[in-house]
């Protein structure tokens, strides 16, 4: 298994194995007032829109944007959040599940009007970035519409950090049994994202959520 392989494998075990507490993190009672912002921006976005999510995890953004969408799939490696995510929306009839990883979307049915991911383009390798943003837009319809939205740089004092020779930023995290895990965890610019999309975006936008910690950055495919 290759470097980048070991990478992409690692931080579908991390996010496995934290699923349970995810989960838990967006029951709390503030997380409704805490995105509340975000959760508008994905509503005026997607609104009647044919939707499709990677790295879906427990479902809670899948939830926020079946609200407005026409339908949406939401996409996993890992089975047991597919499987979180299609608990959480049993009852929508909009929403389909796949365990599909996002750098091997060919197999899901259909293309889309929209895509996006949440807390997702941290985890993929620099190498990975081009070839996981042309296997995303492939499913994608001319005009469709894009967004990513993911943290600002943040400290911790839990947190320990190390950089390899492609720039790729590793966080070793405490888990909740207090073991240790470590991830990949980039942070970006707003010229490294925009750089990213220029070729075949247009309407681009970035914009940072100061008292939410995150960046939104939205585009439409030309």
């Amino acid at each position: 298994m290759s470097s980048t392989e070991e990478t992409i494998a690692k931080v579908a075990s991390f996010y496995a194995a934290q699923a349970d507490w995810y989960n838990v993190t967006y029951e709390q009672p503030h997380a409704d007032g805490k995105y509340r912002r975000l959760r508008q921006r994905y509503h005026a976005l997607f609104a009647g829109s044919d939707v499709l999510e990677v790295a879906c995890g427990t479902g809670y953004w899948t939830e926020t944007v079946s609200a407005v969408a026409n339908s949406i799939v939401a996409t996993d490696v890992n089975e047991n959040l597919v499987e979180k995510t299609r608990q959480r929306t049993r009852e929508l009839t909009n929403v389909r599940c796949e365990v599909a990883s996002a750098y091997s979307l060919d197999h899901v049915a259909g293309t889309f009007t929209g895509g996006f991911a949440q807390h997702w383009l941290s985890h993929v390798p620099r190498r990975q970035l081009t070839a996981f943003l042309q296997n995303f837009h492939a499913k994608l319809t001319p005009g469709a519409q894009v967004f990513f939205s993911d943290d600002t740089h943040y400290d911790h004092p839990s947190l320990i950090r190390r950089t390899d020779a492609d720039g790729d930023i590793y966080e070793s995290r405490l888990r909740q049994d207090g073991s240790r895990a470590e991830t990949i965890k980039n942070f970006f610019t707003p010229d490294e994202l925009k750089a990213l999309v220029a070729e075949v975006a247009e309407d681009i936008e970035y914009e940072e959520y100061e008292s939410d910690v995150l960046w939104t950055f939205s585009y439409r495919l030309r």
